[in-house]
């Protein structure tokens, strides 16, 4: 739930009781947002194995999943990195 820097505090109780796991978060302020990336990094998949094409004009993407993922394997293509 957005909004917690003016959102009233019965109302968001509220939705509480109904929206079991809810977060309370302000985009404004930032409230929340630890609490929230770390509950998104707990749920999404980890163990995901994907094949992509990357041109060879956009390395910051191969960079980008070194540093972020697991890069199993490279090959090299006419059209770019597989």
């Amino acid at each position: 739930m957005n909004k917690a820097d003016v959102a009233d505090p019965i109302a968001v109780d509220g939705l509480r009781l109904h929206e079991q796991g809810a977060l309370l978060v302000s985009a404004r302020t930032g409230e929340g947002l630890p609490a929230l990336l770390s509950e998104l990094e707990r749920q999404l998949p980890r163990d995901r194995e994907i094949t992509v094409l990357v041109p060879y004009d956009r390395g910051d993407l191969i960079a980008r999943a070194h540093q972020e993922g697991e890069v199993l394997t490279v090959t090299h293509a006419r059209t770019g990195q597989s």
